[in-house]
């Protein structure tokens, strides 16, 4: 007799439950506009004519850093069409290459536009998150027929422009030899105006597994503030973190050179250690 109410109080506390999520669903119900949405979402013969395909990064162009503000950006336009709102346009602010995405009528710009026939896809990688192409933005095109599920695009050219990035090498002082690399070593690449000691950069790279003497190439992809131009009198100091942390600590190798936008061939010598 006891399992039996237990069962009955079980099923009436169910009952309860499901008529109380009943009344939430009702009170709040979905928006009109978000019902459609999600019908032409998952509507076939929508599902029909949806591009689809992979987006990978060639190597010979990709960025040693990605601010956080780094968006993917995929356009579609009718096949010689070049200017003007784009047919449709997705902006992917989480990704990972390869990243695969879609793009298709639920997409358009423009509501009752048709999505079919020959259409020119662009992919851009856009480091300051502006739907704007500028300079040091990686994009890659494809032109497909609507309804194509295995349109690949690669992103293989950089976006010209007026920018001027500061280039050169950056070593280890000879006179350091007792130093010994250890930890997981980040290398952090911070560009100032010139006379600014504090705040936030002008531009940053955060670097990882770098081989010496290391490489570097560093402009306006890599500022931290939208709309600010790299430009100017700058001063570049290159760290050696041993622990990861942004900030300077004990144990820290760096280096300082003054340097302007656009300059080549500039030798950083990482030659301080910072004292405990």
């Amino acid at each position: 007799m006891k399992q039996i109410l237990k069962f009955c109080f079980f099923v009436f506390f169910l009952m309860g439950f499901f008529s109380a999520c009943d009344r939430e669903l009702k009170e709040h119900k979905v928006p009109p506009a978000v019902l459609k949405k999600m019908e032409r979402l998952y509507d076939p013969a929508l599902k029909v004519k949806e591009i689809a395909g992979w987006i990978t990064l060639d190597p010979q162009v990709a960025p040693n850093f990605l601010p956080e503000q780094t968006v993917l950006f995929v356009y579609a336009r009718p096949v010689g069409e070049d200017s003007g709102p784009p047919l449709a346009v997705k902006r992917y602010n989480y990704f990972e290459f390869p990243f695969e995405y879609t793009i298709g009528p639920v997409d358009v710009m423009i509501p009752g536009v048709e999505f079919d026939g020959m259409v020119s896809l662009s992919a851009r990688l856009d480091r300051d998150g502006d739907p704007k192409a500028g300079p040091g933005d990686i994009f890659g095109q494809l032109d497909v027929a609507a309804g194509t599920k295995d349109a690949d695009i690669v992103l293989n050219q950089e976006v010209a422009g007026s920018h001027k990035n500061i280039t050169g090498i950056i070593s280890l002082s000879p006179d350091l030899p007792q130093i010994k690399l250890t930890g997981p070593n980040v290398v952090f690449i911070i560009v100032r105006p010139a006379g600014v000691q504090s705040g936030p950069p002008l531009a940053v790279q955060r670097l990882l597994d770098v081989e010496w003497p290391l490489q570097f190439d560093i402009g306006q992809g890599d500022v931290m503030m939208p709309g600010v131009q790299f430009e100017g009198s700058l001063t570049l100091k290159v760290r050696i973190d041993s622990d990861g942390d942004p900030r300077p600590g004990p144990g820290d190798i760096e280096g300082t050179i003054n340097a302007s936008a656009g300059d080549t061939n500039v030798t950083l010598v990482l030659d301080k250690v910072i004292p405990g």
